[in-house]
């Protein structure tokens, strides 16, 4: 049986709360029994310094517990359910192995944890509750998980899944100090990582010595930094300039991210093919300790061409499938393999070919003007395993399944099929450093249910598997001025789509930019990041007719960006929408951040709202100078944020939000700074902003604007919220 030790603040805030009053309440004890006049006196003037002792104490704990509010039982809980039991137990004065048990299981039948994905298992409670007690005595996790694999060796790994589970948004710390640990063989370790979603090492390639401190990816128009072997505390400042150039423009300092233990950020607004220099600047306590430049330089605007390798559709195209892999058309880095096509020459395949155009695992390959009248039994084009591919000016429409059956609002290729899913006008499988600009995907043969009949089924425009199994091509997907899109009676399922967008190496996974495109009609969502979203990238896009706009859920490493879209007019083929942007998934698999700025939502529904992925609404976002009209009220209709959980890290912070049937902002959400003008928050401006068309600008105070992202307009006073039309000044 463990006491429960006055001292033990080492993970709750709550309990330094307690303990403070246990003082108190200590020293009048003291007071009244034996010299109550003057002890009295010296308790009060003790009293402040008690306070600021246990005060400090809670400023220095690490890592702070997530506070949450359960809309369940109207309590408040902590996102992890290893703080909620240990703040239950520190409420008793005596905590048993039995009493712990029973603690664990009342905990985890509460509806907000019960619906939680890689659950603790009965049979593991007693382990589990060995080590919440061992934390108990003042020992923080690291320390009582390394405890118990010394005394417990035979049962280290339920220990570990214990602690898998109680703790998720720590699993990575928890990962890493199991491996310094050494205790514990690796492969079974590797394992047990990879049923929780962990080990994000894979999505990256490896520094090219183990001397290296930093990685550049760049992309045509941005580029990310991610900085390693630096403390968690630390502050990484960027500034970049075009090699030449004798100015620095500030960028957006570096977020810390927990799965690799790196700062990590991106830089945006950059000129392709162009020789940057970046200047990182680290501080810690406020000062400077390490200034380091490093080059690099934006792809180019268009690939460079082998002339030996410019092959002209007419010449080589002789109907049905364009097969280039059978062909042997690649080229090589530095000298690109071009296919050019005309308007006389369109690709014809039908349902006798899987594709309409076949690249399989050829690199480095232009194509150019492409029109693929009908595509394939199943994709517009297809590659697997490839990188190195670009598409420019294509014209692809009529792939995908024909439906012979319907049942229940879903299509069926034939009776006894699974329905029709993931027909993809563009499908890169397990395939990365893809660019596809000026192309119009659209009109597939089938057509997706909608939710009416369960989650929608069908084609999609494009669709994001960019798991290439070299490290080196993961990611790196760029999608800029494009239209993709249905119709109001024939839609997508969701417009971009993704692939395992549940795990880290899901969807874009990284360093990938989806920019000035038009997106229109799915009966799910217009895009879909959900995945590793490291460094992913999603703005100036017009996203409408479609049932939620852009799908954050969940984010499993981060940060991502979405920044200056133009969400409105939301709505399946029904009418029904559900939310501009979508997040949650956070404590079912950790953890990454999103960050919205500048964003023009103008929606009947929702504008940021939190949805459940594996029975988790958590999700961890940095809202900022966001503009969010909603039109409608009523239960779960309406709000312009709506945060089921209310996760501590998410801040909200100058966002002008208005509901038009209320009169007022309605939000479900902690706010951390309001709008900086009240005055303008009012239904005459509301109004217009909400007939207003792609963009707004608004006067904002500098202190206000967001380094790099801000978009500032020509008279230096007002930003933009939305489409950024042309590009003047971005806010250092």
């Amino acid at each position: 049986m463990t006491r429960i030790p006055g001292t033990a603040a080492q993970r709750s805030s709550a309990s330094v709360t307690d303990f403070s009053r246990g003082v108190f309440r200590h020293l009048f004890s003291l007071c009244w029994r034996y010299f109550w006049p003057l002890a009295t006196c010296i308790c009060l003037l003790l009293m402040p310094l008690a306070k600021a002792w246990c005060d400090q104490a809670t400023d220095t704990r690490s890592p702070k517990p997530a506070l949450v509010t359960s809309l369940y039982d109207g309590h408040r809980a902590y996102v992890q359910p290893g703080d909620q039991i240990l703040a239950e137990a520190r409420k008793k004065v005596t905590v048993s192995v039995s009493d712990m048990h029973s603690l664990i299981s009342n905990t985890l039948q509460r509806p907000y944890y019960k619906t939680r994905p890689q659950k603790l298992p009965p049979a593991l409670y007693e382990f589990a509750a060995r080590l919440l007690i061992s934390m108990l005595e003042s020992q923080p996790l690291a320390t009582a998980l390394e405890q118990k694999f010394s005394d417990d060796p035979a049962h280290a790994m339920k220990y570990l899944r214990s602690a898998y589970s109680l703790f998720p948004i720590e699993r990575y710390d928890v990962m890493h100090n199991a491996a310094l640990a050494k205790k514990l063989l690796p492969k079974r370790m590797e394992n047990l990582a990879a049923s929780m979603y962990l080990d994000p090492s894979r999505a990256f390639p490896s520094p090219a010595t183990s001397e290296s401190d930093a990685f550049i990816q760049p992309l045509i128009e941005s580029a990310s930094v991610t900085i390693f072997n630096q403390p968690a505390s630390a502050i990484a400042q960027i500034q970049f300039k075009a090699d030449g150039a004798q100015h620095w423009q500030d960028g957006h300092d570096l977020f810390y991210e927990p799965s690799r233990g790196v700062h990590t950020g991106s830089i945006v607004f950059l000129t392709a093919g162009t020789i940057y220099k970046l200047r990182v600047t680290l501080l810690l306590d406020g000062k400077i300790y390490q200034q380091k430049t490093y080059p690099f330089t934006t792809w180019p605007d268009k690939p460079p061409i082998d002339p030996n390798k410019v092959y002209y559709l007419k010449d080589i195209y002789k109907g049905g499938m364009l097969d280039l892999d059978a062909l042997g058309i690649e080229g090589k880095p530095g000298a690109w393999a071009r296919v050019v096509g005309d308007d006389q020459t369109p690709i014809v395949a039908g349902n006798e070919f899987e594709y309409g155009l076949h690249i399989g695992n050829r690199n480095y390959i232009y194509l150019e003007n492409i029109t693929i009248l009908r595509g394939g039994r199943r994709h517009g084009i297809r590659s697997y395993r490839a990188h190195h591919i670009w598409l420019n000016g294509c014209d692809i429409a009529k792939w995908g399944r024909t439906a012979t059956v319907m049942k229940e609002g879903r299509s069926y290729e034939f009776k006894n099929a699974a329905p029709i899913d993931y027909d993809a006008g563009l499908y890169f499988r397990e395939s990365g450093a893809v660019v596809v600009e000026n192309c119009h995907v659209h009109s597939p043969v089938p057509k997706a249910n909608h939710w009416g009949y369960g989650h929608p089924k069908g084609a999609t425009a494009f669709f994001a598997h960019a798991n290439h199994p070299d490290p080196k091509f993961k990611g790196q997907i760029v999608l800029r001025n494009n239209v993709f899109e249905g119709s109001a009676k024939h839609r997508f399922n969701d417009v971009i789509e993704g692939r395992s967008n549940g795990r880290f190496l899901g969807g874009f996974i990284r360093d990938s930019a989806i920019y000035n495109n038009v997106l229109r009609y799915s009966n799910d969502d217009g895009i879909e990041i959900d995945g590793g979203q490291s460094n992913v990238l999603v703005y100036n896009n017009d996203i409408s007719y479609v049932y939620s706009g852009i799908s954050v859920a969940p984010n499993r490493l981060g940060p991502s960006y979405v920044f200056n879209n133009y969400i409105h007019n939301l709505g399946d083929e029904t009418g029904r929408q559900w939310s501009a942007i979508k997040a949650g998934g956070l404590a079912a698999g950790p953890i990454g951040q999103v960050n919205l700025f500048g964003n023009l939502i103008t929606v009947a529904r929702n504008g940021i709202s939190a949805s459940a992925f594996n029975g988790d609404r958590t999700f961890w976002l940095n809202a900022m100078n966001n503009i969010i009209i909603t039109k409608k009220s009523n239960t779960l209709v309406g709000y312009g944020i709506y945060d089921h959980v209310k996760y501590s890290e998410s801040k909200f912070i100058n966002n002008y939000i208005f509901n038009l049937k209320l009169n007022k902002a309605k939000n479900d959400a902690s706010i951390t700074t309001e709008f900086h003008d009240p005055n303008l928050v009012n239904m005459d401006f509301s109004e217009k902003i909400y007939q207003s068309v792609n963009s707004v600008s608004l006067p904002t105070p500098i202190s206000l604007r967001i380094k790099n992202f801000t978009h500032t307009e020509k008279d230096g006073e007002k930003i933009t919220f939305g489409i950024i039309s042309a590009i003047h000044n971005h806010s250092n």
